[in-house]
């Protein structure tokens, strides 16, 4: 559970837009990086498109109950790259709990359908042992990915 002690400056929850609708007047909004939503999304667990926090400006401030979470996605850009190229890129990871973190070990949940994963694997183990993380402390996980043939064009 989080309780939120202050909103900060334009942090909103987003997710990955609502297609189909522009023809109505919906705009397709969603996340201003839809790349890193995606990633920190697959890195939770979760559906690339659910939900998360997107912190503009000033962040909030936040109390987590937990001894132990993670932030993911934090300060980063967002990778880019033509279809026939391999995208190298980390992950910033942030241990926002207030104990440490020990035996840290990452895994992302790959799948063919390209939906949920438009990445090619250029790499052969997703698994990330990362050690030990401290309260605050960021750590980059490295990925090795290129955008599969049929996905649709965008940031990622």
């Amino acid at each position: 559970m989080i309780e939120i002690l202050s909103p900060g400056l334009l942090t909103t929850v987003q997710d990955a837009g609502r297609y189909g609708w522009q023809k109505y007047g919906v705009p397709v909004s969603g996340a201003m990086d839809g790349w890193s939503l995606a990633v920190a999304n697959l890195l939770a667990g979760n559906a690339p498109a659910e939900g998360a926090l997107e912190i503009t400006a000033l962040g909030p401030t936040l109390r987590f109950f937990q001894p132990v979470a993670f932030a993911l996605g934090e300060n980063q850009s967002t990778p880019w790259a033509n279809y026939t190229e391999v995208m190298n890129f980390n992950v910033n990871m942030r241990n926002i709990g207030y104990k440490p973190a020990y035996d840290v070990r990452v895994e992302m949940e790959l799948s063919e359908d390209i939906t949920k994963f438009p990445f090619e694997i250029n790499d052969g183990n997703y698994d990330r042992w990362l050690g030990n993380i401290n309260p605050d402390q960021t750590v980059e996980v490295p990925y090795s990915m290129a955008i599969r043939e049929n996905v649709k064009s965008g940031y990622f």
